[in-house]
């Protein structure tokens, strides 16, 4: 227990580097796509970004089965950091922040994917559902502070003074990651999986194992329409925030600090229900809807003329889709983390991430065109109806009486 609390303390500093900087990078890149070049190259920005999930669909899950996890880990660090060198070197070029943020995109779809495909080698399965809830939680509360600072920090320096602070966080990632010992724990795995050892094979054997499981196809499909919301939604929040409620930069900045609070929230929540061992089904389906009925909530403040209240209420019930996502996400993660095979895992993730990631391109671009015809609350409040009519279908259909699988039996090394 005492070497798990060392991996899990290196894994959420780690966490905590790694969102410091990323956050600080997004809230700076935002507001000077936006004030340089415009709404329309922001949102684009936003789905080209997204679009990477080409790349952890297809090939990110044969490298995180294939490809040793921690020499895959440091690899893409090194290419984040020279993703984030080309930015700094040509930052007034809108082709270079796009190829920067593609290539950051990339990097991190598939060290996402890696990090949730390791955490069944580096700690015990009951642990993994504290580490991914408390991981969040200390996120979280770095992304409720960080936004704040780059409020100040942003106006006082330049775009790539702001990158270069990206890029030391970035190389503290790789060396505290270094450290963390990924094979821990063996796990013999169930699936005979030597036969596919090409990459096309591989890749229709990952598709194969989630659709002759029905768990798994119910998260892929729900997902589906959850990330195309969520797509439209990310490219429009911060127009919303900024050009209808008008806010401030230093306002702005706020805001999304305090949004995060309800992430933390939801990480503390997420912990309790997996203790509780609610029907993992059950919950997502729910935490669905609160967050679709959240952003409808949150598309109405544009109709209050007191801007104020109006602000107000935008960070409540922003705050409140944050803690639904992250009451959402932890136990689906740590869950699919105790319950897929090891040797599937990557594949499993990257589909599911990829899917996502494309989905929400889908959305972004949804968002780019539409923000030119349709009122930005609208946008909004489709994105929220989106999440409730999900929740309705997966009433109709009874999805939470599907059965759930059994944990994979994990062997400690050494």
């Amino acid at each position: 227990m005492d070497k798990d609390r060392s991996q899990i303390f290196k894994i959420i500093t780690a966490s905590v580097l790694g969102t410091a900087g990323s956050t600080l990078l997004a809230f700076s890149v935002s507001l000077y796509l936006l004030a340089r070049f415009g709404v329309g190259q922001f949102v684009l920005s936003q789905a080209l970004s997204a679009s990477t999930a080409i790349i952890t669909l297809t090939i990110g899950g044969f490298l995180v089965d294939r490809v040793d996890k921690k020499l895959l880990m440091q690899l893409l660090q090194l290419l984040s950091v020279g993703a984030l060198i080309i930015g700094w070197i040509w930052s007034t070029s809108i082709i270079a922040l796009y190829i920067m943020i593609f290539l950051l995109r990339a990097a991190d779809g598939i060290f996402s994917n890696n990090n949730i495909a390791a955490a069944i080698g580096q700690v015990e399965g009951d642990h993994i559902g504290p580490l991914r809830g408390y991981e969040q939680t200390g996120t979280s509360i770095v992304a409720v502070v960080t936004p704040m600072l780059a409020a100040v920090i942003y106006p006082l320096t330049s775009i790539r003074g702001v990158i270069g602070i990206e890029i030391v966080c970035e190389l503290l990632v790789l060396v505290v990651m270094s450290t963390v010992d990924f094979h821990r724990y063996h796990v013999e795995s169930a699936v005979d999986d030597e036969q596919s050892t090409s990459f096309g094979d591989s890749f229709r054997s990952g598709w194969q194992y989630i659709f002759n499981r029905r768990v798994l196809r119910i998260i892929l499909l729900s997902g589906l329409m959850v990330n195309l919301a969520g797509g439209i939604g990310e490219g429009i929040t911060a127009p919303f925030l900024l050009k209808t409620l008008y806010m401030s930069t230093g306002t702005y900045g706020v805001a999304e600090g305090m949004m995060s609070v309800g992430t933390i929230l939801g990480g503390l929540v997420a912990v309790r229900l997996m203790r509780a061992e609610q029907n993992m089904i059950k919950s997502l389906f729910l935490w669905i809807v609160v967050d679709g009925v959240a952003l409808i909530a949150w598309s109405l403040t544009a109709f209050i003329s007191w801007l104020p209240v109006a602000w107000i209420l935008a960070i409540v019930f922003g705050a409140t889709t944050g803690l639904a996502l992250s009451a959402l996400n932890i136990p689906l993660v740590s869950w699919l983390s105790a319950t897929v095979e090891p040797g599937m895992q990557g594949r499993v993730f990257s589909t599911f991430i990829g899917v996502a990631q494309l989905v929400m391109a889908a959305g972004g671009f949804i968002a780019t065109a539409a923000v030119h015809v349709l009122p930005l609350w609208l946008l909004l409040a489709i994105d929220g109806a989106i999440g409730v009519a999900v929740y309705a279908v997966g009433q109709l259909l009874g999805v939470a009486n599907t059965p759930e699988a059994k944990v994979v039996p994990q062997q400690q090394n050494g």
